[in-house]
């Protein structure tokens, strides 16, 4: 544990940071294993912001009371899940929008074609 001052008081946290890792570890494997199911059930899109919503808001309920440890664990173990869902969704979405690029400008995304684009901006923006 260690000791951190909060406010006027001195608090003592017996839990260490590494149970809080194992907590948050323990939810984040199940989410990645069901986040197939749930993208069918509801989409990427959704699911996505799911996640990100939840860890944007779970850890806020920290602030009920920052020394109470069941409400540390139980905020830690939703965000962990959350974190889940959004960990395999974002490679899976950013292959959406490359394919959606492709398909939009008629051919595939390869490096040299990037540089070429690359190349054709800078020339415009040198002869303005």
């Amino acid at each position: 544990g260690s000791i951190r001052k909060a406010g006027d008081r001195i608090c003592y946290l017996s839990v260490d940071r590494s149970v809080v890792s194992i907590v948050q570890l323990v939810a984040l494997l199940p989410a990645t294993m069901i986040v197939g199911v749930l993208i069918q059930k509801i989409g990427k899109k959704k699911s996505y912001i799911l996640g990100l919503v939840l860890i944007g808001v779970v850890p806020l309920i920290r602030l009920i009371d920052v020394t109470n440890i069941p409400i540390l664990m139980a905020a830690t173990a939703v965000t962990g899940f959350a974190s889940g869902l959004c960990m395999p969704l974002t490679y899976g979405i950013q292959a959406d929008n490359t394919d959606y690029v492709e398909v939009k400008m008629g051919y595939p995304l390869t490096k040299e074609k990037l540089l070429e684009q690359a190349e054709q901006v800078k020339k415009l923006r040198e002869k303005q």
